[in-house]
């Protein structure tokens, strides 16, 4: 499988990538289930089922925390643009 590039790229990914640690699984995008299965059938046969099941939460937990990351984000404009608007309608009220 060679999603990224030439195989020994950063973000390339490989059965035999796999055991080097969770950092590879930082950078998957999406991939057809056929990829999908062809690095996780390896990687459970290698470390066995309780360690795949490890990587599989930290890439869910690790995506999730990136994407409520985001959502902090725009949560955080609204509270500020809302702030704004109330200062302006405190101020305008003030001066009547």
């Amino acid at each position: 499988m060679q999603p990224h590039g030439r195989a020994g790229s950063p973000g390339v990914i490989s059965p035999g990538s796999l055991c080097a640690g969770p950092a590879y699984l930082l950078s998957w995008e999406v991939f057809p289930l056929e990829d999908i299965i062809s690095v996780f059938v390896p990687l459970i046969q290698n470390v066995g089922f309780p360690i795949a099941c490890v990587f599989g939460m930290f890439y869910f937990w690790n995506k999730e925390r990136m994407d409520h990351k985001e959502e902090l984000k725009a949560v955080t404009e609204a509270v500020t643009n809302n702030t704004l608007a109330l200062q302006r309608l405190s101020d305008k009220l003030s001066h009547d």
